[in-house]
């Protein structure tokens, strides 16, 4: 289902993920733990399409995502409507004010109805 091969990926001159290799089947359940500055956010940021390997190539569902692909409206829509990405702090909740609200934060970026 998600696939990294060999990626790498640096802000500027400073390396943030080194040669990534990564296979997430269907189901599995994984955690992303390290200090701060070890690269959890920028693989977060990689695996959602919001930043793209400098080199190695990422797959989610056998299809390469890369800028090219994103470009595709079409596409860039259903992938984004399969990943999601959240990155809250609780200390400083980003989003919103009670659980209620949080749940409906994903439904309602997606365009649909209060009473969808």
């Amino acid at each position: 289902m998600i696939r990294l091969e060999n990626v790498c990926f640096a802000y500027e001159k400073e390396i943030a993920l080194r040669c990534v290799d990564l296979h997430i089947n269907r189901g599995d359940s994984i955690v992303i733990q390290g200090p701060n500055g070890c690269g959890k956010s920028t693989l977060i940021k990689l695996l959602n399409g919001i930043i793209f390997p400098s080199e190695g190539k990422y797959f989610y569902q056998g299809h390469e995502i890369n800028e090219k692909a994103l470009k595709n409206s079409q596409f860039a829509k259903w992938f984004h409507q399969q990943m999601g990405y959240v990155f809250q702090n609780a200390d400083t909740q980003l989003f919103c004010g009670s659980v209620e609200e949080e749940i409906a934060f994903g439904p309602v970026q997606m365009g649909l109805s209060e009473a969808e």
